[in-house]
């Protein structure tokens, strides 16, 4: 682990402190947190827990001060405590990324997200979220990086390729969409979405029969889904 995830953890560290604890505890803080990372930076390991540890009893959830708790463990050679806290840092920070984005701050979600990625390059979550920003914005081919890579560091998360499947139609690339929607449906036979997926990419590519058995599997699944009546309904009038 490098020191890159320190830096940009601490882009989101100043949100999260307790405005209770002394007179500028932000700054504090702050201060502490850049001390830490000197330290690390000149060798003095056991100064650096010190220092993440002091801003841990204002913060406990301080995620630039857990991070770097896990890059000073990892320099000691304490692979289980960095990791713990490896593993807890990514985990605030991509809870931090997900409460933005549900409260449509996609400013802050994106760096919250993009420091999970900082921390834990392999978080297949913060990739998807990324991509779910990207999407959002229109920006289909940067959506369809986040998504593949999503699905290439997590190959057994069904939903993953769900998000796949949609940024490929998205692209018109309904035969690769088609690929994404059935390696989701293999990893999971009850992915409504991706029954749904890929039955608008099978109209797409003039499968109509086939498209009415996916609208049919994904009203087994849930027999109130308006989107796979639509769909079904679209197929027929195809046929």
């Amino acid at each position: 682990m490098g020191m890159l995830y320190l830096t940009c953890a601490a882009m989101i560290c100043c949100t999260q402190i307790n405005d209770a604890s002394n007179n500028n505890p932000v700054s504090k803080t702050h201060s502490l947190i850049k001390q830490g990372q000197s330290q690390l930076k000149h060798g003095d390991y056991s100064g650096g827990v010190a220092s993440f540890r002091m801003v841990l009893h204002q913060d406990s959830v301080n995620v630039a001060a857990i991070a770097g708790l896990s890059q000073a463990y990892n320099l000691q050679q304490k692979s289980l405590l960095a990791d713990i806290y490896k593993r807890r840092a990514a985990y605030l920070s991509y809870d931090s990324g997900l409460t933005a984005l549900v409260a449509n701050d996609t400013s802050k979600a994106t760096v919250a997200f993009q420091t999970t990625l900082d921390i834990e390059p392999r978080h297949p979550l913060a990739l998807i979220g990324l991509g779910q920003i990207a999407f959002a914005k229109g920006e289909n081919d940067q959506a369809l990086v986040f998504f593949k890579r999503a699905t290439e560091v997590n190959s057994k998360y069904s939903a993953g390729f769900v998000y796949l499947g949609d940024a490929l139609s998205k692209l018109s690339r309904f035969s690769d969409a088609r690929l994404a929607y059935e390696k989701a449906i293999s990893l999971n036979i009850n992915i409504l979405d991706a029954y749904i997926g890929l039955g608008n990419a099978l109209i797409m590519l003039g499968k109509h029969t086939l498209a009415i058995e996916n609208f049919d599997t994904a009203l087994l699944i849930n027999q109130k889904s308006e989107e796979a009546k639509v769909g079904r309904t679209r197929a027929l009038q195809h046929q």
